[in-house]
């Protein structure tokens, strides 16, 4: 409604109103703007489709919708394909090894953890132990940004914090770039190595796909 009132206010701050309880009939837009993205599929009583039919014809000229089919006619169609992967050795290991005692006995949090393991294994924080935690929150105190702080707070910070989230600290702080991971760690997951071969076939259909000829 502000943002109608800021493109047209001579019609929308016209006193009085009258279109106003239009929109305060609804909880949200999506019942106005659900025809221009979406099927119709509402059930709402026919008073309120006729408000709902209304307000669309006030917003209307202010919606601009534009398809990628509608500007560009030359592009190939969408195609979603669905690539089954299994886990890596490190994957397959942390998963089955999940302590249900050691996330406090309750399904979500188990259930949160192994889709970390799921998804990467870096998600969990495997390859830094505490001694190398320990180490980092004493090292990183050299940095301006943390001279003042707790050791063992950010130990106890440290020692929450997943592989990913500690080598991203150790990447971004200067005093901790010899904790950095391997690039080989962020390749042990299922996903990227269904990802490797997708790509690696898409660059291979593009190699042989002949290049149109151009005159110049």
């Amino acid at each position: 409604m502000s943002l109608l009132t800021f493109i047209k206010p001579d019609i929308f701050l016209q006193p009085p109103p009258a279109h106003l309880p239009l929109f305060e009939k609804h909880e949200t837009v999506l019942d106005l703007l659900s025809p221009f993205f979406q099927s119709a599929t509402s059930e709402k009583s026919f008073l309120s489709q006729m408000r709902i039919g209304k307000a669309q014809s006030l917003i209307e000229p202010y919606i601009l919708r534009r398809r990628k089919i509608d500007v560009r006619k030359d592009l190939p169609p969408k195609i979603h394909e669905i690539v089954w992967c299994t886990m890596s050795d490190v994957q397959t290991i942390g998963y089955h090894g999940v302590n249900w005692d050691g996330q406090n006995g309750t399904v979500q949090n188990v259930m949160m953890e192994l889709r970390k393991w799921a998804d990467h294994p870096l998600l969990v924080r495997r390859l830094y132990n505490q001694a190398q935690c320990y180490a980092m929150s004493r090292d990183i105190l050299r940095e301006v940004e943390h001279c003042d702080a707790n050791p063992d707070i950010v130990l106890e910070d440290m020692l929450i914090m997943s592989d990913m989230e500690l080598d991203r600290l150790c990447r971004k702080n200067q005093s901790l770039h010899k904790y950095r991971l391997k690039e080989s760690c962020w390749m042990e997951a299922g996903k990227v190595d269904a990802l490797i071969k997708v790509l690696l076939e898409c660059k291979k259909r593009v190699r042989h796909k002949p290049c149109p000829s151009r005159s110049h």
